[in-house]
């Protein structure tokens, strides 16, 4: 069976977030339901860009970032890149609803303050990279 989904006031982007996050989990729990797929949705990833030297000057590291998303619910595994940023890259779930939510996420404690993503990290929404092979 395949249902096909479409609104005047959403984006596709919207629909796709709206059927994974409510119509595929009840699908998926209909008795006899082997496995509610979504196809030719447009998934999105939050991707965080590590600045080392906006890092080391709040005494950030990695680890850190990544602590702070796997306090977050966001399961996964890391991957540092050889360039001047580090890509830290996690595959998973969080109740963050937005980029603003994403970006005020508190990373560490210092000085009676806090550093939050956005003072460490370039933050953006883009399509979610697929597998291929």
């Amino acid at each position: 069976m395949y249902l096909g989904f479409s609104s005047e006031e959403l984006t596709g982007s919207a629909i796709s977030d709206y059927i994974t996050r409510v119509v595929q989990p009840v699908l998926s729990t209909v008795d006899g339901v082997a496995s509610a797929d979504i196809l030719g949705g447009q998934t999105f990833a939050m991707r965080l860009w590590l600045d080392p030297t906006r890092m080391a000057g709040r005494g950030v590291s990695p680890n850190d970032v990544a602590a702070a998303i796997a306090a977050n619910n966001f399961p996964g595994g890391r991957r540092p890149d050889q360039g001047l940023f580090h890509r830290l890259q996690r595959f998973g779930h969080t109740d963050l609803q937005s980029i603003d939510q994403f970006k005020r996420m508190i990373v560490k404690s210092k000085d009676g303050g806090f550093v939050r993503i956005e003072d460490v990290a370039t933050v953006e929404l883009a399509r979610k990279i697929q597998k291929c092979c």
